[in-house]
């Protein structure tokens, strides 16, 4: 089975804090371990365990304590796998009592924000959502299969030299992220348009705009932001609606673009 553990309003605290452990294992092929506590605590508890059997026998403590020593050892080991059939997905929110995303978190994640709501359309579209039972063995399959995707290590370079202009270049994680996300909407059939285009123009979004902040300078206006644009063109319209937006903010914020009334 797929299982997809969904975490509401992740950036309540800092998401690096408490999330870095998942963060680091799962790009990885083997060995999905996170240790939340040292194996030399859990080894004391389990030791432990034999003296509180003792006071259970002499009635010294409750059948209930004990029981909670014994499921403590059982239940929170100090390693725990994470296989590869578990996926993490998350909802956010962008206001004063929120932390913004670090670029470890950015490189790693797929950012959907969701602008449009049509309420009169929101029955029907409940509606039209067919249930569908994906096996975890189908899935592995459908990852495995590969298919032309419309971006190329010349784009990668291009795109990457504008991004260079403004310290938002990014390196072989976001890039790798990048062609297996054209790869899989393209081959699922998803994408109304069929223009492979609509793909990477929406990988720019989720993958790429969501780094660029900071102070609005006079370089980025005169070099980075026309390079850009320049860049999209005709090719990706709704990431080149984003760009302006952020070329005319004071203070460059990818997640206030849709409050951006300016």
């Amino acid at each position: 089975r797929l299982y997809f553990i969904c975490l509401d309003e992740m950036n309540l605290s800092r998401v690096e804090y408490y999330f870095s452990d998942f963060l680091s294992i799962l790009e990885q092929g083997k060995n999905r371990k996170i240790t939340p506590y040292s194996k030399t605590e859990w080894n004391i508890r389990k030791a432990q365990l034999g003296r509180f059997k003792s006071d259970l026998d002499n009635k010294k403590i409750s059948q209930a304590e004990y029981d909670e020593v014994e499921r403590n050892v059982r239940c929170f080991k100090y390693e725990i796998d994470v296989p590869h059939n578990i996926f993490i997905c998350g909802t956010v929110n962008v206001d004063e009592t929120t932390h913004p995303f670090s670029d470890k978190v950015l490189d790693r994640a797929q950012i959907i924000q969701y602008g449009n709501v049509e309420f009169a359309d929101y029955k029907q579209s409940a509606e039209n959502v067919i249930p569908t039972f994906v096996s975890y063995s189908k899935f592995r399959e459908f990852s495995r299969k590969t298919s032309e995707i419309p971006v190329n290590d010349n784009w990668f370079n291009e795109i990457n030299s504008i991004l260079r202009i403004g310290g938002y270049h990014f390196g072989f994680r976001v890039k790798q992220q990048i062609e297996d996300y054209c790869s899989y909407g393209l081959r699922s059939g998803l994408f109304t348009s069929k223009n492979p285009d609509d793909v990477v123009d929406l990988q720019i979004i989720q993958k790429i705009l969501p780094k660029i902040r900071g102070i609005n300078s006079q370089k980025l206006q005169e070099t980075f932001f026309p390079e850009f644009r320049k860049f999209c063109g005709d090719r990706y319209p709704k990431s080149n609606e984003i760009i302006d937006i952020l070329k005319n903010m004071d203070s460059i914020n990818f997640w206030q673009v849709f409050r951006h009334v300016g």
